[in-house]
């Protein structure tokens, strides 16, 4: 938090090796961002979710940003053809400190997050929800031609096929 009581957060969402990234709202402790991210399932032939969402919460500074919270958003057996699983309509998702199986492979990249902030500050009791959506689209949705497509923050391994 900055000294006038204020963050200036953004927030970054990771689905397998793709990332996006929110552009920063400044001096505010309750953002909207009304941004749309497009994450592409590629030719898989499985109709079964395999990964969560994860959303990373910081305050941006010029030095080095600092880490608010996170939050896993469950995809993990959702199924593309099963509409009731998904929905346009938003959510709340409680944001908190990093999860207790942010080592394992969960897909939380610990040391990505080390890297981003350059040295690790410890536990942070910063707590609150945010609100969002994940549904399935097409190209003909008008949000997903608007939308920000992501970027690979790590480099995705060689099938051994």
């Amino acid at each position: 938090m900055d000294a006038g009581g204020t963050s200036d957060p953004f927030a970054t969402a990771r689905w397998g090796s793709l990332e996006c990234k929110t552009e920063v709202v400044y001096e505010t402790t309750s953002p909207i961002w009304e941004e749309t991210f497009v994450f592409n399932l590629g030719t898989s032939t499985s109709d079964v979710i395999e990964e969560d969402v994860n959303l990373c919460l910081y305050d941006y500074d010029l030095a080095l940003n600092d880490f608010l919270g996170f939050c896993r958003v469950d995809l993990r057996g959702k199924r593309l053809s099963q509409s009731g699983d998904w929905s346009k309509e938003p959510r709340w998702y409680n944001v908190g400190a990093l999860p207790a199986d942010h080592e394992e492979k969960s897909g939380f990249d610990w040391g990505r997050l080390k890297d981003r902030l350059m040295f690790w500050e410890g536990e942070r009791t910063y707590t609150g929800r945010v609100k969002m959506a994940c549904w399935v689209g097409s190209r003909t949705d008008l949000e997903m031609r608007a939308a920000e497509h992501p970027r690979a923050w790590r480099v995705a391994e060689a099938s051994r096929s």
